[in-house]
């Protein structure tokens, strides 16, 4: 049974621990700004937040600590967002009433349709992307093994040096907890993102909104 349930908890705390990174910063940008807005930052800087955690352990030869590191952020986090379930379950109402209101709306309906197909396959689907999932997670293997951000005579540790913000240290926790289980939920939300970014940049550029679909 311990196993079965170690198991669970390999596939489940990866993905929750992106997630939750995600709704932390959402619910503190909400305050100020707009949902898309607040969407966009949420998941940004829920990002880096990640990226910059898995650098500071790596970078202090730490990696030991990482996995109570994560259980404990993890609690941390999903008590915050129980504390403040009343603010989400306001957005889900105004989700909701969006969907309601657009319910004949058949372009609407589709961009709804092509969501909720995305975030099945992100769930379902193995990763597939042949130029980037070949090498980002097993690069994140390679710096648990040496416990150190910078392998030596490794000509992979020139991307930490060119990039310091390497988005591929988000998978990290996934190499950690020895797991592939949903690896496409963070390129799903990018892809969300990409497209909230989008509809942004037209409404700053003053597109007629009957355009921009």
């Amino acid at each position: 049974v311990s196993n079965k349930l170690m198991f669970i908890f390999n596939i489940l705390i990866p993905p929750l621990y992106l997630l939750s990174s995600y709704c932390i910063f959402f619910l503190i940008f909400q305050k100020k700004y707009e949902n898309i807005n607040s969407l966009i930052l949420g998941y940004l800087f829920g990002s880096i937040s990640i990226i910059l955690f898995n650098k500071f352990f790596l970078y202090f030869h730490i990696i030991y600590f990482y996995k109570y590191f994560i259980f404990v952020i993890i609690i941390i986090y999903l008590s915050i967002i129980f504390l403040k379930r009343s603010v989400i379950k306001k957005k889900f109402k105004d989700l909701k009433y969006l969907v309601s209101t657009n319910k004949n709306n058949y372009l609407f309906l589709f961009l709804i349709f092509v969501f909720l197909y995305a975030l099945l396959q992100s769930i379902m689907m193995p990763p597939v992307n042949l130029d980037s999932f070949v090498y980002n997670i097993t690069r994140n293997y390679l710096f648990i093994q040496e416990n150190n951000l910078y392998p030596f005579w490794n000509i992979w540790s020139q991307n930490l040096l060119i990039m310091p913000l390497n988005s591929d240290l988000q998978f990290l926790t996934y190499a950690f907890f020895n797991s592939d289980f949903f690896m496409n939920v963070p390129n799903f939300f990018g892809f969300i993102i990409l497209g909230l970014v989008f509809y942004k940049i037209l409404i700053i550029l003053k597109v007629e909104l009957k355009k921009i679909p």
